[in-house]
């Protein structure tokens, strides 16, 4: 999470997306990406650490959002909305005054905790996501987050957009109430790659509202399956949780 370190994968969180798809004045959101590997062994101290730096980051006024979240792994994954590339170095000089005040020495036991480090860059695109006029969830509900990444075939990000409207359109016309969320992964990922965030209240009330879901859109959605699929070199999913508890806001 910090000093130098901001990092990766799975797009996809809750009050994230919701709260900035406020702004559909814009096209995209960047977000930076950062993921920590944590030794099992030290998820108590690495948990403990954390609280200790979010007070110092809410005492000093940390001038980037971000927001916690975990795929039960021991990876957790801090998403920081940016305005541009450049706002990594920011970010990273930011936590350096943080660790400065925490103590280095004390730092050091923070370091201890992490296996590993990644950052990459991912993109919202407000132009793709699906959000429904009335959605089930409020911003507050969103515990959950099933994130799918799609490794698209060289050349078929058009087609998959296309592909993605259509079903855009579907959910809006059978009056889907749950939102989905469509974007990019850039630098760190494998390219091109789309991605698909879906947030519920848990694991169960995900499984619950898709069913209902998919059997109202399931027959117009068979045919754009059968053509997304073909634009496919190979998918991924995950489940993640958000740690609200562990998240910042610096308008809070």
């Amino acid at each position: 999470m910090k000093s130098l370190t901001v990092f990766i994968v799975l797009l996809l969180l809750s009050g994230v997306f919701a709260a900035n798809s406020r702004a559909q004045e814009k096209k995209e959101q960047l977000w930076l990406v950062g993921t920590e590997v944590i030794k099992p062994e030290m998820m108590n101290q690495y948990m403990e650490i954390n609280k200790e730096l979010l007070t110092i980051c809410k005492e000093v006024k940390f001038p980037f959002d971000f927001q916690f979240w975990t795929s039960g792994d021991f990876k957790y994954y801090l998403w920081y909305p940016v305005n541009s590339m450049d706002d990594a170095l920011k970010i990273a000089t930011a936590w350096d005054s943080v660790v400065a005040r925490y103590g280095p020495e004390k730092f050091k036991r923070f370091n201890d905790c992490i296996e590993y480090t990644e950052e990459k860059f991912a993109t919202l695109r407000f132009d793709l996501s699906y959000e429904p006029a009335s959605p089930r969830l409020m911003e507050d509900e969103h515990h959950y987050c099933r994130w799918q990444a799609f490794y698209l075939k060289k050349g078929k990000e058009k087609e998959m957009e296309a592909l993605v409207k259509k079903a855009n359109a579907v959910s809006k016309a059978k009056n889907i109430s749950d939102a989905t969320y469509i974007g990019y992964g850039k630098i760190g990922f494998e390219m091109p790659v789309m991605m698909l965030w879906t947030f519920a209240k848990s694991v169960n009330d995900f499984w619950e509202q898709d069913s209902k879901n998919w059997e109202l859109i399931k027959n117009d959605f068979a045919d754009i399956n059968k053509e997304a699929i073909t634009c496919f070199r190979k998918e991924e999913k995950k489940d993640t949780w958000w740690l609200k508890d562990l998240s910042y806001s610096k308008n809070k």
